[in-house]
């Protein structure tokens, strides 16, 4: 019961913040005011992104690699993945 509770919490968290940043869309910005607001928020969310793979997900990633390859061939397999990535995902 309480790891339910602990979810339906964060569950609200989650949808509540999402709501506060809806309310920036309704708010009266000039036009040229709203460039930068627009190019602030994108480059705020990549960041966040990109902060979010660099510190969790590729030492996750890492650490299941090397207890199958070992650890030699899970550096390799794991910056030619980066790489492979980052070249698929390019504008």
């Amino acid at each position: 019961m309480n790891n339910i509770l602990f979810a339906l919490t964060l569950s609200t968290m989650a949808g509540l913040s999402t709501l506060i940043g809806t309310v920036f869309i309704f708010i009266k910005i000039s036009n040229r005011n709203l460039n930068k607001f627009i190019s602030f928020c994108l480059s705020f969310s990549i960041a966040v992104m990109i902060s979010i793979s660099i510190l969790d997900l590729i030492p996750t990633s890492f650490f299941e690699i090397t207890n199958v390859y070992g650890v030699g061939k899970s550096i390799l397999v794991l910056i030619i993945s980066f790489f492979i990535s980052s070249i698929i995902f390019l504008p």
